[in-house]
């Protein structure tokens, strides 16, 4: 065999490992910018045709809390995130498809001792083909796919939390401008009682010490106008954040402000639990990852069979063409794969166990939330202002017939701002406590079901 000749051998062979190789291409790495978080719009046509996709639609002047909440969606940068991780899981299930790569390998020698005409070299090109057993590429095929399940699970969850984070920042939002507005029919009361009480001074009718103690109320009373105001700025700007937009761009668009959620009174408490085992995506990602976890096990069983190399290839010996092949088992069993199916199994069992952690968890937090429910919707039954009512009425006639000065009307139309306030403020404490029971269910209160996972 000429030289030529293996050298002509030897340069396929690098050619062919040559052409397996890839490039790596490096993008552009993110820039963060301000400019892209100040030009988000609403009424962008992007955000637009994502809603349009879900069959909502988004006014200029009449945003409710469930569009918002598909808006942010569109918009916060967690989707993009996720779909990214979603991919990766995808890629994974490509991999794991795949066979063991098909190798090359070559000897040489040379011999100093040659007589004649003989060539003194001799060179080997072989192939090495590995041959699976124990149904290794099933049991990576079923990681990847259980992968790929708890990928789509995690995505399905985040996108849920974004969604429910503009929900509850909506609902306090609109709390918030209740209980700010709650407070002035008591500011006008109380304004009408210091008009009465400064007549009724100059009148020599009551102390100064009285008086001093009404102004006192009043100025109590705009201090908690102040935090009421501030809190319902905190809360613009809360929700503002869960959609992901500036708050100048929440100013220009109105949302519903007819955000509502309920206790269910009538549902019994047995089908609550299958609601919230059903549709809690918590539970569902933890599911998938013990389906991952059972994938890893099956694979780790499989890996403890050995695998089967094949060479067959040419051997060039001294001018002879030959045909050889070898076999090789490149890994026998060992105390080491035992102990990665020992791991496996044990990854298993705390996924397992996770499961049930979850179950509880969702179930304990359903108790919770139904008990405040109760608790509060009681509250809200022996709340009432009629008694405050009454009481007004019943002075509104002593003054008529003369028996009683206005300032004396005057205070019992504050006591009855009182008892109204107080009664709102029970009533927006049930909304609050139906908030909760709507996120121990995992369902978004009047809304139709959604394709979470789209």
């Amino acid at each position: 065999m000429s030289r030529r000749r293996v050298r002509q051998g030897g340069f396929a062979a690098v050619a062919m490992v040559i052409a397996a190789c890839g490039t790596y291409h490096a993008p552009p790495p993110p820039v963060p910018s301000a400019g892209e978080w100040n030009a988000r719009r609403l009424d962008d046509l992007l955000v637009l045709a994502s809603l349009d996709s879900l069959g909502v639609r988004g006014s200029p002047r009449d945003w409710s809390d469930w569009a918002l909440a598909q808006a942010a969606w569109a918009l916060r940068p967690e989707r993009a995130r996720v779909a990214a991780e979603v991919r990766v899981a995808a890629a994974a299930g490509v991999a794991a498809g795949a066979g063991p790569p098909l190798g090359v390998g070559t000897e040489a020698e040379y011999s100093f001792d040659g007589a004649g005409r003989e060539s003194r070299w001799a060179v080997a090109f072989r192939a090495i083909l590995t041959l699976e057993t124990g149904g290794k590429r099933g049991a990576r095929r079923a990681v990847a796919a259980a992968g790929s399940l708890a990928a789509l699970a995690r995505a399905a969850m985040e996108g849920w939390q974004v969604r429910w984070r503009v929900r509850e920042a909506a609902l306090q939002e609109h709390l918030a401008e209740r209980r700010r507005d709650a407070l002035w029919p008591e500011r006008q009361a109380l304004d009408s009682v210091l008009e009465g009480a400064g007549r009724r001074y100059g009148d020599g009718g009551i102390g100064s010490l009285t008086l001093s103690q009404w102004q006192l109320q009043l100025v109590d009373l705009r201090r908690e106008e102040a935090v009421l105001q501030v809190a319902v700025t905190e809360a613009h700007a809360a929700l503002a954040d869960a959609v992901g937009v500036p708050v100048a761009e929440l100013d220009r668009v109105v949302p519903g402000r007819e955000v509502r959620s309920g206790c269910h009174p009538g549902e019994r408490r047995d089908s609550l639990q299958a609601v919230a085992l059903e549709h809690r995506l918590e539970l569902r990602s933890a599911l998938a990852e013990y389906a991952v976890r059972e994938a890893e096990v099956r694979l780790a069983v499989a890996e403890r069979w050995p695998d089967l190399e094949l060479g067959p290839g040419l051997f060039f010996d001294h001018g002879v063409a030959k045909w050889i092949i070898s076999f090789a088992v490149p890994g026998l069993p060992s105390a080491r794969e035992r102990g990665a199916v020992l791991q496996a199994e044990a990854r298993r069992a705390v996924a397992g166990q996770t499961v049930l952690q979850v179950q509880e968890s969702s179930l304990a937090q359903l108790d919770r939330a139904l008990a405040s429910c109760s608790a509060w919707r009681q509250a809200v039954d022996g709340q009432e202002a009629g008694a405050e009512r009454s009481r007004l009425a019943m002075v509104g006639a002593q003054y008529r017939r003369g028996e009683i000065g206005r300032l004396e009307v005057q205070q019992s139309g504050l006591e009855v701002a009182r008892a109204e306030r107080r009664v709102s403020e029970v009533a927006a404490r049930l909304e609050e406590a139906g908030l909760v029971l709507e996120a121990a269910l995992g369902v978004w209160g009047g809304a139709p079901e959604e394709p979470w996972d789209r």
